[in-house]
């Protein structure tokens, strides 16, 4: 009986701690999805136009890749008129291929939502 309850507590502490996990990932991928916009904001400030990354330094930032696992691209439009959308793309774990987006106009959408874990 003390295996059963030991065993159906862990599985509840390993449920709660895999939420945060996953809450924790959804947003450090949106405050570097806040990032990106800011540094194309500062860019088409100084250049008239967005850009998409090659060499993220060029929109003021370290390259986002290799924080946690989530891809991030970004991707430009000529226009007119001229727009962006960056997304972040989860790796692995349950909320795997769900993304969340920004666009020029600060739009936040994708299907990755802060739910904990995805269904």
């Amino acid at each position: 009986m003390t295996v059963v309850v030991i065993g159906i507590l862990a599985a509840m502490a390993f449920a709660g701690y895999q939420r945060t996990v996953e809450g924790g990932r959804w947003q450090t991928a949106r405050d570097i999805l806040q990032t990106i916009y800011s540094g194309e904001v500062v860019y088409w400030t100084t250049n008239n136009q967005y850009f998409a990354p090659g060499a993220w330094s060029t929109i003021y930032m370290d390259d986002p890749n290799v924080t946690i696992p989530v891809t991030f691209t970004v991707v430009v439009a000529a226009g007119p008129p001229p727009t962006f959308t960056a997304t972040a793309t989860r790796n692995g774990g349950p909320c795997n291929a769900e993304t969340q987006t920004v666009n020029q106009a600060r739009v936040f959408g994708g299907v990755w939502q802060q739910n904990g874990t995805c269904p």
